[in-house]
């Protein structure tokens, strides 16, 4: 096919491509508006039972959610210097909260007595005693929730009769992170906390799980770029080639490329990337190597394909020339 016949575009062609062209502008349109209104709605606080429980959560912009964590009194500082040696980004800030139901119970007994002798008495201190207290060491445990955490011991022979022990307990929060399957969906947090008594033995590998009672997560969507130096990328194109040297000046051809460097929010949600070599064939079944400098990511302005870029460059199969190309990333 020569250039001058390639360019040859009647009426009724023209008319086609402005009816694809509005419906893509305004299909596009229909689509962000409501990607928008999806970006603003909230995931609500739910209750999935006395121990599990799904955060809250919300999209804030970098400055609210830096502030959050600020009343909530979580440093910053440290965190954003670990996640940049993890090539990661800060995405949300929040707090769980569980509960220990109090109460008082009075008139309790003992839970368990130690024998001791008390030692001599007076024989008028006797007649107090009712229930033989001064024979033994009243012992009572105090619970979190359904785990025995501390122990209360009276000794009616001593001057100061009360012993407290205080068991070391470890504090379990659970944290299962989702996200929403499309572009800027929110993370969904899922928690329980549990305790776990490392003082008894008979109690060390049983965790006690607390009721959650609230759980809310502000989260941002980074809209920061960079570059990124090393950022490879397999990709399949469909390559219009234009030679520079013969009569058969269109050549179309498919290629497989790999390209080295981007610029985007990650590595791999970019706008541009650059340095691409690629091996094709064209429709003369003759082999071709194309480089291009740079690529546009064109899938960041269409409703349905998100991932299809172009670019522009020059190929060599015998004779050089220019080519467009466009394609998506394997």
């Amino acid at each position: 096919m020569k250039l001058k016949d390639f360019w040859k575009f009647s009426a009724k062609d023209i008319v086609y491509i402005l009816i694809i062209g509005a419906t893509v502008f305004f299909g596009y349109r229909a689509f962000m508006d409501l990607q928008a209104q999806v970006e603003k709605s909230n995931i609500a606080y739910k209750q999935l039972s006395d121990t599990l429980a799904r955060a809250q959560s919300e999209m804030v912009t970098k400055a609210e959610l830096n502030q959050i964590a600020t009343t909530i009194g979580v440093d910053l500082g440290k965190i954003k210097g670990d996640l940049s040696k993890l090539d990661a980004r800060l995405r949300a800030v929040g707090e769980t909260v569980a509960s220990i139901e109090g109460g008082i119970n009075s008139d309790q007994g003992s839970d368990d007595s130690i024998d001791h002798d008390p030692g001599q008495q007076p024989e008028e201190c006797k007649l107090c005693d009712i229930h033989g207290y001064t024979a033994s060491i009243q012992v009572k445990d105090v619970k979190i929730g359904s785990m025995p955490h501390a122990s209360v011991e009276f000794d009616a022979s001593r001057e100061k009769p009360w012993t407290i022990r205080y068991d070391d307990v470890d504090v379990k929060v659970k944290t299962i992170v989702g996200e929403q399957e499309k572009e800027n969906g929110h993370l969904v947090f899922y928690h329980t906390i549990s305790l776990v008594n490392k003082s008894r033995p008979e109690l060390i590998n049983k965790e006690f799980k607390l009721k959650v009672v609230s759980s809310e997560f502000k989260e941002n969507i980074s809209t920061e770029k960079r570059f990124y130096w090393w950022a490879p990328h397999l990709d399949l194109n469909f390559d219009n080639n234009f030679s520079l040297s013969e009569k058969d000046l269109y050549r179309p051809g498919t290629s497989l490329g790999f390209s080295v460097c981007a610029y985007g929010r990650t590595k791999s949600d970019n706008d541009w990337r650059f340095i691409r070599i690629a091996v094709g064939i064209n429709t003369n079944k003759n082999p071709y190597l194309l480089v291009e400098p740079a690529r546009y990511n064109l899938g960041r302005y269409l409703p349905i394909m998100n991932d299809l870029w172009i670019g522009l460059g020059g190929f060599y199969d015998g004779g050089f020339g220019v080519s467009i190309s466009i394609g998506t990333t394997l």
